[in-house]
């Protein structure tokens, strides 16, 4: 830890600060010193007072510090312990969803999807390829828009396996993730 007197730097050598064990630093050393017209006691100030604000930025324990106000003098500045609040939020998931809206969900969906070729059979047990007229490709994007519209990601073999509206319908409601 370095100590300013009598606009000397000095290197405290024991763990003690109130101790008189200070060594000068070396006369070397300070003629490095990369900031020329800035004095070693500014510079010591102003490392003190940022490292005060980050302490009292955070709610911490430390309550005191000792700030080098001038070269020659040292005054002591209380810090104020920080009272914080921090509010939690707490999130529900709004229940589970219900087969009727589910299934109206997805019927809505069929509904607006442009390669369905009669939309008077879309029906909970409408089966894509056999009463929808979809084939492979289109089956794939009907599988990708209930993704998106249920916001949850179904895995490529559980996509393999959706082949109609009731087993989309069955497959949304035992994913707990879907809303």
């Amino acid at each position: 830890m370095a100590t300013i007197r009598n606009n000397e730097k000095f290197i405290i050598t024991t763990s003690n600060p109130a101790s008189s064990n200070l060594k000068p630093l070396h006369p070397q050393l300070k003629k490095f010193h990369p900031f020329e017209k800035t004095t070693s006691a500014t510079m010591f100030r102003t490392a003190v007072l940022r490292s005060v604000a980050r302490v009292a930025a955070r709610p911490a324990a430390v309550t005191r510090f000792a700030v080098a106000a001038a070269p020659r003098a040292a005054t002591a500045v209380v810090v104020p312990k920080i009272q914080s609040f921090q509010g939690v939020r707490f999130y529900s998931a709004g229940g589970a969803l219900n087969k009727e809206e589910v299934e109206g969900r997805i019927m809505s969906l069929l509904q607006g999807f442009d390669k369905v070729n009669d939309v008077s059979n879309i029906k909970p047990a409408a089966h894509f390829a056999n009463d929808l007229g979809l084939d492979s490709l289109d089956t794939v994007e009907v599988v990708m828009a209930i993704e998106e519209e249920f916001s949850i990601e179904i895995p490529d073999k559980d996509a393999d396996s959706i082949h109609s509206v009731s087993q989309a319908v069955e497959y949304i409601l035992h994913q707990p993730a879907a809303n």
